[in-house]
């Protein structure tokens, strides 16, 4: 942000999703709707209060909203976040 003249405090973006899952929705014609969805990330900043947050979509409820393959694959996917999340957090 700072080449665009904002001074904003530092956030830090991760990328997390397997190919593997990104594969089986972007071979689908009908599934790529998804496909700005993608890849599955994990936003990590600091606020004003000084503490450090974890942002993230919560795949598992968009998930239940599509249905079918997308269900399938973004559920799988959001489990394997929080399973990161939860050993890095502990």
């Amino acid at each position: 942000m700072s080449k665009f003249d904002y001074d904003v405090k530092q956030v830090k973006v991760f990328e997390l999703c397997h190919p593997d899952y990104a594969s089986k929705i972007l071979l689908e014609s009908d599934e790529r709707i998804v496909s700005s969805l993608m890849p599955c990330r994990v936003a990590i900043y600091e606020k004003d209060d000084g503490k450090v947050y974890i942002s993230r979509m919560n795949t598992s409820l968009m998930a239940g909203m599509m249905g079918g393959l997308i269900k399938d694959v973004m559920a799988d996917a959001s489990n394997d976040t929080e399973v990161i999340l939860e050993s890095i957090l502990n």
